[in-house]
């Protein structure tokens, strides 16, 4: 049986009443479980399950807020819980870009550069966004001082030290746009994952 916990499993029963797992897409390297799953009814949904990753609420808020302008383009979400870490969405057809000969091909990085201009939408202006960078890379550095030659960690750290952070303007964008994330279908692009950050 695949990596569902029982709560998972209690939710696909109560929205999708029986089903049969057809294919497990899962990365093995990942804390997700990606499955495609036949319904009772006949149709083909993607459910993507976690008991630790912090993606999935942000992908589920991705869906309900953003995603829905791109039909046919991006998974259509059916079902999900922020709570329990799990979303349905429609099975969007095609395969993955990664090692397929369209990888080396403009045209698909044409369309899906096309595909995220779409997904990139503003968010407005923070005046934290920067500082919490900045934070979090000093205490990187400190913690790496060990691993880099004086002179550089010196540098480095300098640069930092001398960077007045500004108020940035947020966007919507994807945090892993990359061929592995594309799906091709009839020549055109989509995106199967669907995880804005």
């Amino acid at each position: 049986m695949p990596a569902l916990t029982p709560r998972h499993l209690e939710l696909l029963g109560a929205w999708l009443g029986s089903w049969q797992v057809i294919h497990d897409h899962s990365w093995p390297l990942q804390d997700t479980t990606v499955l495609q799953v036949r319904t009772e009814q006949g149709g083909d949904v993607i459910v993507k399950a976690s008991a630790t990753s912090q993606h999935l609420p942000r992908e589920i808020a991705a869906h309900r807020d953003h995603l829905r302008a791109l039909p046919g383009l991006a998974p259509q979400l059916l079902h999900a819980s922020a709570e329990d870490r799990i979303l349905v969405t429609r099975y969007l057809p095609g395969r993955l870009v990664e090692g397929t000969p369209e990888e080396w091909q403009p045209e698909c990085y044409r369309q899906a550069g096309a595909l995220l201009a779409r997904l990139m939408v503003p968010l407005g202006t923070s005046d934290i966004y920067v500082d919490k960078i900045l934070r979090r890379t000093t205490e990187l550095l400190r913690s790496a001082a060990p691993l880099l030659p004086p002179g550089l960690h010196a540098a480095v750290t300098r640069a930092f030290d001398g960077f007045a952070p500004e108020p940035v303007s947020l966007v919507l964008t994807h945090g892993d746009f990359h061929p592995r994330n594309w799906l091709i279908h009839q020549g055109k692009v989509g995106e199967p994952s669907a995880t804005p950050g």
